[in-house]
């Protein structure tokens, strides 16, 4: 069946939901210029009500009181689930994100199966609670405890990376998320929350959110039910996210605009060197976040 008719609904709790307004909006293939799908169009009655059922599955649910262990069969099962459905991921990062296919499936693929694989790992190996060497009078240990509800804000650039890369360690360690991706690129995030719901990952603690930053973004780091935010973008909207997280003091995750630097000293391969600044500044047509924009050359 042709992805240019599909439309994409919001996850909710768990659940494919239309938008509480009924409102859509297009993605285009930005290989033909073309409508690629519809998807519904979050806002913020759409934010408080994911937000309300990650509250909940971090309240009332069984997720954050499983053993680290129990989670990490989860993300095992969705990286399984990724590797599954890989050639149809790939074809849908293509076609939303601009990816040739060649990276899709040989670098989008891989990176969001060995993050959810990783993590696992990492929460197999988790120590709820650990001793540590007693003074008189005292007992000392150290305990580990999810923090609660995650609010996570993507670019366009690697879409599927960053779900993985935001849902993955969020929910190893026990935490509820809402995801908001770029509307130039949502469909990936939409397709691996559904895949988490297909996991077994109980309802509520993965959800996927597609909208305006000025509605559904501002409404989701706004509320008062998230406990951290995680964003990828420009400085401005950072300086606005961290002004909105204020509200409550929510902790934030930062990841802005900036410079990158490839630094050249005179014993270098001049050759490897040439070659690898050319990679780091070009590497996806230049759309990277820690692309080498600069160059230090020693005189």
């Amino acid at each position: 069946m042709s992805q240019a008719t599909q439309t994409f609904q919001l996850l909710i709790g768990g659940a494919l939901a239309d938008s509480a307004s009924g409102e859509t909006f297009e993605t285009v293939d930005p290989s033909t210029g073309e409508v690629y799908a519809t998807v519904f169009k979050a806002g913020a009655e759409d934010a408080e009500q994911a937000v309300q059922a990650a509250r909940a599955a971090f309240d009332e649910g069984p997720w954050p009181k499983m053993r680290g262990r129990e989670r990490a069969k989860y993300l095992l099962q969705v990286a399984d689930l990724v590797k599954q459905h890989a050639g149809e991921l790939a074809e849908l990062e293509t076609h939303d994100a601009g990816h040739t296919i060649r990276m899709s499936k040989g670098a989008d693929i891989g990176m969001v199966i060995s993050t959810f694989r990783v993590f696992a790992e990492l929460a197999g190996r988790e120590e709820d609670e650990r001793p540590l060497p007693r003074n008189a009078g005292s007992m000392n240990y150290v305990r580990h405890e999810p923090i609660g509800v995650c609010a996570a804000i993507t670019p366009w650039n690697f879409p599927m990376q960053m779900a993985a890369w935001k849902i993955a360690p969020a929910i190893a360690a026990g935490n509820t998320v809402v995801i908001k991706p770029a509307m130039l690129s949502p469909l990936s995030h939409l397709e691996i929350g559904r895949l988490c719901v297909e996991a077994g990952i109980p309802e509520g603690v993965v959800n996927v959110i597609a909208g305006s930053g000025s509605a559904a973004g501002e409404a989701l780091v706004g509320s008062q039910l998230v406990d951290r935010v995680a964003f990828t973008g420009s400085t401005e909207v950072g300086r606005r996210i961290m002004h909105l997280a204020s509200s409550n003091i929510k902790k934030c995750t930062l990841e802005l605009g900036g410079k990158s630097a490839s630094v050249v000293l005179d014993d270098a391969d001049l050759d490897y060197a040439f070659d690898g600044a050319l990679w780091g500044i070009f590497f996806h047509a230049g759309q990277v976040c820690s692309g080498g924009t600069r160059l230090f050359v020693e005189r």
